[in-house]
């Protein structure tokens, strides 16, 4: 994968470009979904391309392709040029980089369990486990689901940095609906705006980290099972609480993780960022 993102910031220098970087991304995505103990949907996905910067004057330039050849790279890098002299164009004053180190060098996240490798039968009977006991508990409409990604990329840069890196992520979460006389309530665990985490009554849940294999059949800081598990603490604060869930809603399982592939990414969730460094694990319990 380095002789792509070399030949596009080769390219992008012999266009004119005063620096130029190159990074190449391979990505496997995985999520199922199940809906009142049933399975309803699995995707299974994988994404690969290039994306090109060059700098000329103070304008920058950018362009990508998922054509992943040495020709399609140095015409990634040839444009990214182009771009960043057509920026460049618009008065400014030259942009200065600050000097930095050239570095080669590997990273990867620590994974116990890999959350590809775990088969799909499993992680299918967790999510139907977690939404069989949200109708057993009450829910009229009881949702779970979990998303896998896997990434890898190739970095190169004009001043000499050849970095790869590797990161795994997981997260799960669940939804129960609840109809009423005079309503309709609906709580989600741990989910929270597409963002595999929440923090509520003092209690911090990361379900990125949760263990594929061993995806959680009990509550933050019990041993109890799943179907006897009672939500956390309810805050005290009064925008908080009208989030909580309502007296039928109080016993909600605490669900799984697992893994799946489809084009395109959500940071749908998110999942974290994609910078290097990201500390994202896939291999410790739910933290309190």
């Amino acid at each position: 994968m380095f002789d792509y993102a070399d030949a596009a910031v080769e390219a992008a220098m012999g266009a004119g470009a005063r620096y130029a970087d190159a990074r190449v991304m391979d990505r496997r995505h995985e999520s199922m979904n199940a809906r009142d103990g049933e399975i309803e949907a699995l995707t299974q996905e994988g994404s690969v391309g290039i994306g090109v910067r060059a700098l000329i004057g103070s304008g920058w330039g950018f362009f990508s392709t998922a054509d992943l050849s040495v020709e399609a790279a140095r015409q990634a890098g040839a444009q990214a040029a182009a771009i960043a002299r057509a920026s460049a164009s618009v008065p400014g004053a030259d942009l200065e980089l600050t000097p930095v180190e050239a570095r080669t060098d590997h990273w990867e996240n620590p994974v116990e369990v890999d959350p590809l490798g775990v088969p799909l039968a499993e992680k299918g009977d967790l999510l139907v486990a977690a939404t069989k006991a949200m109708k057993e508990h009450g829910a009229d409409v009881a949702m779970a689901t979990y998303d896998v990604w896997d990434t890898t990329k190739w970095l190169t840069s004009s001043e000499g940095h050849r970095i790869d890196q590797r990161i795994r992520e997981c997260g799960a979460s669940m939804e129960a609906t609840v109809n009423g006389e005079a309503e309709t309530q609906r709580r989600s665990y741990p989910g929270i705006r597409g963002q595999y985490g929440t923090q509520q009554g003092g209690a911090h849940v990361v379900v990125g980290r949760w263990p594929a294999r061993r995806a959680s059949r009990r509550r933050p800081g019990s041993s109890s099972p799943l179907r006897s598990a009672r939500a956390l603490t309810p805050p005290t604060s009064s925008s908080a609480r009208s989030r909580w869930p309502s007296r039928s809603m109080s016993r909600l399982a605490t669900p799984l993780s697992s893994t799946g592939s489809s084009v395109g990414r959500p940071h749908s969730p998110g999942p974290p960022g994609w910078t290097l460094g990201s500390s994202a694990r896939c291999d410790s319990a739910v933290t309190s």
